[in-house]
């Protein structure tokens, strides 16, 4: 049978002490007068169960508890505070259960206080996800962050809010806005008001670009698919200024036609121009005329449509069939030729009939 050990000390403390075996308990006896005390498996401090009569679990214990902070291999700032040393600090959640469920945090947010809560404002944070990694110096610089806020008028069964994200840009010292799915389901990157499903708003003094790459043995590209009622369709605006200059897609989507026919429409006095090796080809302008060589339609007048062949020294004007030339209207600079280049005649009529050719 072992032992019960009785110790003092130089304060009058008397110490009695069992075996020490696990689950052992320490009785520590006032010099005079007061409480007897216990250390060991049954004491508590702030509602936790601890092996010694300090706030940690047991010697070297990696768990702290001072209240209302728990720290992980630290002592706690924060409300739960995680610190590892050599490997990753990973906070799990796992749900196991027969039926539909879920694993996850909740994050949740109510002005007021815990006995008197009240309604979140316009404006308010709900939650937030925050990085800050170690500059050097410490860990006091913010480089990123998802936040939850609240963006709309707040009822009982409403809170419009969107989803924020934060980035720490080149040459910045905090982390700003560079992205926002908004409560309408908008996502916006560079604006904090999408007014589309996808808004992008490009800093002044950069160019705005929407870059889609596929690997070299596949296609890139980009599919607008619109709906099949009337009046809809599928259209690609062209705006400068929030001036809608030009629209290119079907007829429904863009003058609210029951066709389907390719549109390309232009809502000002600007030409449509055709351009190879950085060089302007060819164009239509505000009036219609169908400018080659050139830009500006010669001989046009109101209600005349034009074709206007313009070259620098001579010009033709080719017809084919099949890829094969059969006749061609050419000026060389002095005259004009009409040539049949078959062993057919060229007729010329009036009134749909022939009046008179030559072979």
């Amino acid at each position: 049978m072992s032992s019960i050990v009785i110790a003092g000390d130089t304060s009058g403390s008397v110490t009695l002490q069992a075996p020490a075996v696990a689950g052992s308990t320490i009785l520590t006896l006032p010099a005079t007068s007061g409480t007897v005390q216990t250390s060991g498996a049954g004491y508590t401090t702030n509602g936790v169960a601890f092996a010694s009569s300090t706030s940690v679990l047991a010697t070297g214990s990696a768990l702290q508890f001072n209240g209302s902070q728990f720290g992980v291999n630290t002592t706690p700032a924060q409300a739960i505070d995680v610190v590892t040393d050599g490997g990753p600090a990973i906070i799990r959640s796992t749900a196991y259960r027969a039926s539909d469920g879920q694993a996850g945090i909740n994050l949740r947010f109510a002005r007021g206080s815990v006995a008197s809560p009240t309604i979140v404002l316009t404006g308010d944070s709900i939650g937030s996800m925050e990085f800050y990694p170690y500059n050097g110096t410490n860990f006091n610089l913010q480089t990123a962050s998802i936040t939850a806020k609240v963006t709309g008028t707040v009822t009982t069964s409403n809170i419009p809010t969107a989803l924020v994200f934060n980035l720490d840009a080149a040459g910045s010292a905090f982390s700003n806005e560079k992205m926002r799915l908004d409560a309408s389901g908008n996502l916006g990157i560079g604006t904090s008001s999408p007014s589309n499903r996808l808004s992008v708003v490009t800093a002044s003094g950069s160019d705005g670009f929407i870059s889609v790459k596929s690997p070299l043995t596949e296609t890139a590209g980009v599919v607008i698919d619109g709906g099949t009622s009337s009046n809809k369709g599928s259209v690609l605006k062209f705006s400068k200024n929030a001036s809608v200059l030009w629209q290119m897609g079907t007829d429904s989507a863009i003058i609210g036609s029951t066709s389907d026919n390719f549109h390309l429409y232009g809502g000002g006095a600007n030409a449509i121009l055709f351009s190879t090796n950085a060089t302007e080809r060819a164009r239509i302008d505000s009036s219609g005329n169908f400018i080659v060589g050139g830009t500006t339609a010669l001989n046009s007048s109101a209600g005349r449509g034009n074709i206007t062949i313009n070259g620098s020294s001579n010009a033709i004007l080719n017809f084919g069939v099949g890829g094969v030339e059969k006749g061609y209207v050419y000026y060389d600079g002095t005259d004009i030729s009409i040539f049949n280049v078959t062993n057919n005649a060229i007729v010329f009529g009036t009134n749909a009939t022939a009046r008179a050719r030559i072979t």
